[in-house]
């Protein structure tokens, strides 16, 4: 047996390092040593509380993601993602600089002899003051209610919000608010949005480097129904003498007012008396709106008061004399004729009115008329008709005498 192992002993330990470096030559053929690139690893930051209990922040400039190339056999290699990785910076190790050197190794210890190589990477960071601020919620409404309801009174808890980070990123906050989304409510109702940072225009702020101490608010929303109600004047007393009211304005001629139902479904309307007793000039007021409403009620539109103008003008007096040659006749039938008892009297037309619409009245612009429709063969009063701006009326009414009689036919030869 000794003799079987011994025997040319030269050639098989020639034959057992060929085999070896055959095998070797067909390991290392068929799975090479390579290297692979992984892309954008993310960077772990750790000890962050050496920075926070110095009440400082820090915003990192670069370095939150390491790329890493990894040499080892393929087999391993291309099984590797991305995941696979742990990077990590530690900030107990800062620098004076503001540096943190990157740690990349493999999670798996199996694989711990492969290369990695990512450059020697570091996190770099900018450190600020940490400063704290408190900011009123305002709740935003987006959207419409059901037809004929409004907004009511609107509570939100909590009302203020805590917001910290950089002084630098604290400045650019102006409010906090969250939106409320309308969509055809007609009853009360909550809603939790969350919580919105914006700055001075009114744009949305992303709050990088800023915590808040609520991310969202419960918000409760009063929704009201509504009345449209006509909005009267009633003028009181008599003008002074020789001075006439010719028209009353006001501004709204209606309102919008919101309550619970049983507080709408009696009222009906709004009554503003104004006094214009003995006025010799126009009468202007302001009447506050709020203050003529019942305490379950409230103003819904943009209106708060009604502004009144009640114009008083000075009365003008001009006299005319009209004759039955001035007078226009109308629906004469065919077979009367018409013929004045008082042919040649004159009669006194006088009116009243404002001095600017009558100064240039004239006795063709009156247009005298009277009417005989109806009338037959007899005796008649006719009233007098006449053309008369708005605002001017006749002092007294004037009427004439007047027989209607049957023409007589004449016969052609």
């Amino acid at each position: 047996m000794k003799n079987l192992l011994t025997k040319n002993l030269g050639i098989k330990l020639i034959a057992l390092v060929l085999g070896f470096l055959i095998w070797l030559f067909i390991i290392n053929f068929t799975n090479p040593t390579i290297t692979k690139k992984f892309e954008d690893i993310p960077v772990q930051i750790v000890n962050e509380s050496v920075i926070s209990s110095a009440n400082q922040v820090y915003t990192v400039k670069s370095g939150d993601k390491v790329d890493v190339v990894v040499k080892g056999k393929r087999n391993i290699v291309e099984s590797l993602n991305s995941g696979d990785f742990e990077a990590i910076a530690d900030l107990s190790k800062l620098s004076t600089v503001n540096t943190a050197g990157i740690e990349v190794k493999v999670k798996d210890e199996r694989n711990k002899n492969l290369e990695i190589d990512w450059n020697n990477e570091v996190l770099s960071i900018k450190l600020e003051k940490k400063v704290t601020q408190q900011f009123k919620v305002k709740v935003i409404t987006e959207g419409e209610l059901a037809e004929n309801y409004i907004l009511g009174p609107i509570t939100v808890n909590p009302s203020m919000i805590e917001v910290s980070g950089a002084k630098s990123q604290i400045k650019k906050i102006d409010a906090v608010g969250a939106v409320v989304q309308l969509d055809g409510q007609n009853k009360d109702f909550e809603k939790e949005p969350t919580a919105i940072l914006y700055d001075a225009d009114g744009e949305v702020l992303d709050g990088e480097g800023v915590s808040l101490d609520k991310d969202s608010v419960d918000v409760k929303v009063n929704v009201l129904p509504t009345k449209t109600i006509p909005v009267k004047v009633l003028t009181r007393g008599t003008v002074a003498s020789g001075y006439s009211l010719t028209k009353t304005d006001f501004k709204p001629e209606s309102i919008q007012v919101s309550g619970d139902k049983n507080a709408l479904s009696g009222i009906n309307e709004i009554t503003i008396p104004v006094d214009v007793d003995g006025a010799r000039r126009s009468v202007e007021k302001e009447v506050d709106l709020e203050s003529l409403l019942p305490s379950s009620a409230t103003l819904a539109d943009d209106f708060t008061t009604v502004s009144i103008k009640c114009n008083i003008v000075k009365k003008g007096i001009r006299k005319f004399k009209v004759s039955t040659s001035d007078i226009t006749v109308k629906n004469l039938p065919n077979n009367l004729a018409i013929s004045y008892d008082d042919e040649d009297e004159s009669h006194n037309v006088v009116v009243v009115g404002e001095e600017s619409k009558i100064k240039d009245l004239t006795l063709s612009s009156l247009k005298a008329t009277i009417d005989l429709k109806g009338m037959s063969v007899g005796s008649h009063k006719a009233n007098v008709n006449l053309t008369l701006p708005n605002g001017v009326k006749l002092r007294r009414p004037i009427s004439v005498k007047i027989t209607l009689e049957e023409t007589e036919i004449q016969s052609v030869d």
